[in-house]
């Protein structure tokens, strides 16, 4: 190969790692990552907690962002959970499900919170119908042949606004403790104050009853009786230099 085409091919491998290296440094609306995490899930039926994987992902612009120079815009904020079947099972096994396909009524509430911003936290409601089907071959619950097909949410949260203070602003699931008291009569005859940053209430047993799930970042123990605590990483984030 002669030396001027050498140079030729070396000058078209500079460039393309020159495109690589702009795109990894984040020259778009906004550095965006899409977050899992498992989730310890207390539930109202059992007292006990669950593990439930969360994820979210989002885009906030402008990026980079000044002080003083407007909001932040989150959007495009897609929520999904995952509901293994074992927890679907121990429902069946209450209850609260029956044989066959189960079509069951969701609402929620999401915190977002917001590193370095006035607002701290964000909270997103949704409403949804997701669905499951239970199999149990002897008809009689808690005999070890019950089957469910997993349950998933997969859906879009609202926009929001957010005004920097200073420092890399960053997205992620709201800590515990960051949701509102929920009213009566909602999730339950009395009001409820969630310990977790995510609630999820189910209307099981055609409605009847609500089946609440108050998550937070974790893992449950074997058992359910407790959880290890966990914090949450970021699904987005922006620079913010000052004004």
């Amino acid at each position: 190969m002669r030396r001027h085409q050498r140079l030729a091919i070396a000058a078209l491998v500079l460039i393309a790692v020159a495109l690589i290296s702009v795109a990894s440094l984040g020259f778009t609306s906004s550095s965006v990552l899409a977050l899992t995490a498992n989730n310890a899930c207390k539930s109202n039926a059992t007292g006990n907690y669950s593990d439930i994987n969360i994820s979210m992902t989002g885009s906030a612009s402008p990026n980079p962002a000044t002080v003083g120079g407007g909001v932040i815009t989150l959007s495009g904020v897609n929520f999904q959970a995952s509901v293994p079947a074992t927890l679907l099972i121990a429902g069946y096994n209450l209850g609260l499900l029956t044989v066959g396909a189960n079509s069951i009524p969701v609402r929620g509430w999401v915190g977002i919170a917001g590193a370095n911003t006035t607002e701290g936290v964000a909270v997103r409601q949704f409403t949804a119908t997701v669905s499951t089907t239970v199999g149990d071959p002897d008809g009689i619950p808690g005999t070890a042949d019950e089957t469910a097909t997993p349950l998933s949410l997969n859906l879009s949260l609202a926009d929001s606004t957010w005004t920097p203070t200073g420092g890399t602003v960053s997205f992620s699931q709201a800590p515990p403790g960051s949701l509102p008291a929920i009213p009566a009569g909602q999730v339950g005859p009395g009001a409820v104050t969630p310990a977790g940053g995510i609630y999820i209430s189910a209307q099981v047993a055609g409605g009847l009853i609500k089946a609440n799930f108050d998550c937070q970042a974790g893992t449950s123990a074997v058992g359910g009786a407790t959880f290890t605590a966990a914090t949450a990483g970021p699904f987005a984030s922006v620079v913010v230099g000052a004004a």
